[in-house]
This record gives C-alpha cells, structure tokens and sequence, in this order.
C-alpha cells in the first residue's frame, strides 16, 4: 500500500484528508506536517511514496518547499492540492516539478483520481489546466507572464519597496498613503504571488531580478 505525507497548515483539513484518503483502501497517509520544516525532517526520517502538499504554509513558499523536495528526493511525486487557483499558481508548480495539481474545492471524484493516478507514477491536472497548458505551452515559454506581472501598478511599487526591507509607514510616507492601505496592498502582494512573509517578498524580488533600488 502506498504510504502518503500529508503537507498542509490546518489540522482540520489535514484529518479530514486522511480519513478520506485511508477511505480509498488502496493509500495510506503515514505522516502529516503542518510546516515545511516538520515536512523534511518527515521525509527525512523515513520512506515515502507521494506528498500531498498545499501551496500555502506559515513558514515557507509552498512552492520553495516543492523545488526543494524535487531536488532532494526527484523519483518522490508530488501532488499539489491548494485553494489557489489561479493560473499562475499552478503553471508555477508545474515547472517546479508537481506531478499534479487539485484545487480544494474540486469535486471528491476529482481528488480520488489525482491521488491514485500520482501514487501509480502518472501526472493529473484538472481540465481547466489541461486547456490552459494547450494553451500555453506550445508557445514559447518566455511568453508566459511572471506572477508579478498581475499586479496592479500601485501593488508592484510596494512589491519593490517591500522588497528592499522598507517598512510599512515609511511605504505610506512614500507614497502618500495611510499604513492600512499599504498592508491591504501587501496582503493582496502576498496572496498573488502565493508568499507567506516579508523574507519571501525579498527573495522573489531578487529571484526575479528586480530592482528594489529603482523605487524613489
């Protein structure tokens, strides 16, 4: 039986996908992290078939802790199941080494045949993916959008200044707003670019090449 690492940050959800999965009878989930660091000592410590990872977790980018769990363990399958569904989210985790990708909200038929077809070694996405990487990927890759690219001009003044440690009133200072409208739009930075912290903010804008000196 295949023996299944739950990653997701509440417990709620976390048991009600393990009673789900051992409901199944042909998967078993051996261990569950609420963090990405409890998610690699776990996998560390013992031998796994398939991790079942969320996007969003308190002390790291689910998609960091994807690269690194494909750069450590590359022959372990990786499902993403995630309430982000946004394009860029899941064409993001596809590059990164995702063996499928689920939102939370898809139908339990759904969700049963992605975990089946992942453990058995093949990929899943959902047709909506499915149209959308016909759709994309016969383009050249470079034509596809960083996720960055959907923020509002407002959102990636403050992405930069974020991005160079700047605090929060200094931002409102700078831009000449209140501190409440600059942490609603670095709310809304986070949840778009699928960040957890304002050190995540800092490596994306590095990881990206951007130039958080070029903000006034």
């Amino acid at each position: 039986m295949k023996k299944i690492l739950i990653v997701d940050d509440h417990l709620i959800v976390r048991q009600g996908l393990k009673q789900f999965i051992n409901g199944l009878g042909q998967l078993t989930v051996g261990g569950e992290a609420g963090t990405g660091t409890q998610a690699l000592q776990l996998l560390s410590a013992e031998s796994w078939d398939m991790v079942v990872l969320d996007l969003s977790l308190k002390d790291v980018n689910g998609l960091e802790l994807l690269k690194t769990i494909r750069r450590q363990y590359p022959a372990l399958p990786v499902l993403i199941l995630t309430a982000h569904g946004e394009n860029s989210h899941a064409l993001a985790a596809i590059r990164g080494g995702a063996a499928g990708y689920i939102t939370k909200d898809s139908p339990t038929e759904e969700l049963q045949l992605a975990l089946l077809r992942v453990a058995g070694g093949q990929t899943y996405l959902g047709p909506q993916l499915t149209q959308l990487l016909a759709n994309g990927l016969h383009q050249n890759s470079t034509s596809l959008q960083p996720a960055h690219e959907s923020l509002s001009k407002r959102e990636f003044e403050v992405l930069l200044r974020l991005g160079r440690g700047t605090p929060l009133t200094r931002i409102a200072e700078q831009l000449s707003l209140n501190a409440k409208t600059v942490s609603t739009y670095r709310a809304r930075i986070m949840d778009k670019l699928s960040l957890q912290s304002n050190a995540d903010i800092v490596r994306y804008v590095d990881q990206h090449g951007l130039d958080p000196g070029g903000c006034a």
